[in-house]
């Protein structure tokens, strides 16, 4: 309930003050630039879904350790790509 109060007054404030202007209004590159950041991101994102999930080939219960992308240089590369898409 605070969360959803406090982010509500913050951001209707500045949506909805009289002299608002839309970010990048006249600059429509920049939203398609950020999009296919975006975009990309979450295709990185499901890629390490995918090699998580075939760690474990069927009917075993082997466990690998995932290979490759970003898993040699953070434990959880599926959470970095989450983050790094919803912080564009």
């Amino acid at each position: 309930m605070y969360y959803w109060l406090l982010g509500g007054i913050c951001i209707s404030y500045f949506l909805y003050h009289p002299k608002y202007t839309a970010p990048f209004e006249h600059r429509p590159n920049t939203i398609y630039a950020i999009t296919a950041l975006w975009f990309a991101c979450e295709c990185m994102n499901l890629d390490a879904h995918i090699r998580l999930k075939n760690l474990r080939p069927p009917g075993t219960k082997k466990r690998g350790i995932p290979r490759g992308q970003l898993f040699e240089f953070v434990s959880c590369a599926n959470y970095f790509w989450e983050i790094c898409a919803w912080f564009w």
